[in-house]
């Protein structure tokens, strides 16, 4: 279990870099074709935009697999440790529900996109969604990584250990 966590969570970083990568790399050459040679291709701007939305969704993933999103932290910690388990156990599964809803939602726009193409691009716009669905099975995939942990050191009580990375751990 632990090979392949680490196995998905070096993917995920893999796509995420490059993306991350094609994205510098087509608005540069935006930049340079713009200042330099007096033409900006109408591809370059949409395909920018595209990826940046890709990796955002993506990194949206791999910040729940590393525990960076943001929260408030000040009251649970004031909590008795029973009530903040409960409150945690809530969150976690209010998470799982958005999760899913967004993920059947965002098939559903995929079917709405079918037979709309890009104007910069000319490629079907169903291409471009298919990152929701994706991006949310990933983030789904984190989620329940980050539940496993939660049940397996807060509930279960066994010793976390900080030294590793919250994604070493499996």
């Amino acid at each position: 279990m632990a090979k392949l966590g680490r196995a998905y969570v070096t993917g995920l970083k893999s796509v995420i870099v490059f993306l991350y990568a094609t994205l510098v790399i087509v608005a540069s050459y935006q930049v340079f074709s713009r200042y330099v040679l007096g033409v900006t291709p109408a591809w370059t701007e949409e395909s920018a935009r595209y990826l940046a939305i890709w990796v955002v969704l993506l990194t949206s993933a791999l910040a729940i697999e590393m525990r960076g999103h943001m929260e408030v932290d000040l009251v649970p910690k004031l909590l008795p440790t029973p009530v903040r388990l409960i409150t945690q156990t809530f969150i976690w599964l209010c998470v799982l529900s958005f999760l899913v809803v967004f993920l059947r939602e965002s098939f559903n726009l995929v079917a709405l996109a079918e037979g709309q193409t890009t104007p910069g691009l000319g490629i079907p716009m169903k291409y471009v969604y298919w990152i929701l669905p994706l991006a949310g099975t990933c983030m789904l995939i984190s989620s329940l990584r980050a539940i496993w942990s939660f049940v397996r050191h807060d509930l279960r009580g066994l010793p976390r250990n900080d030294e590793q990375s919250f994604s070493a751990e499996f």
